[in-house]
């Protein structure tokens, strides 16, 4: 078992499932930042939920099917050569309007 830290503990077990995320770069919304004097870790994780549910800025390449198709056949073919595959998703941001 290897524990590492950086900004969340990871715990990388051998041999058991590892839960991945991906997401594009400037994906993150703006005023995500939570110092530990406002909320606490629980509180800033439903905030932050809540700012990528409304989220509807760039970029969008996801939604542009051939991208997504892309994608979605490279984690298959990670999956056949590189790693137990599971379950997968690709989800694009969608605009969203006001």
């Amino acid at each position: 078992m290897n524990l590492t830290q950086r900004h969340l503990p990871h715990l990388n077990a051998v041999g058991q499932p590892l839960f991945v995320t991906f997401r594009l770069y400037g994906s993150l919304p703006t005023g995500r930042h939570f110092t530990s004097d406002t909320l606490t870790s629980g509180r800033a994780f439903v905030h932050l939920d809540r700012l990528l549910d409304r989220q509807s800025a760039d970029p969008l390449y996801l939604q542009i099917p051939e991208i997504a198709q892309l994608v979605g056949d490279s984690i298959l073919k990670g999956g056949q050569r590189d790693y137990t595959l599971h379950a997968w998703v690709v989800m694009p941001i969608m605009s969203v309007s006001s």
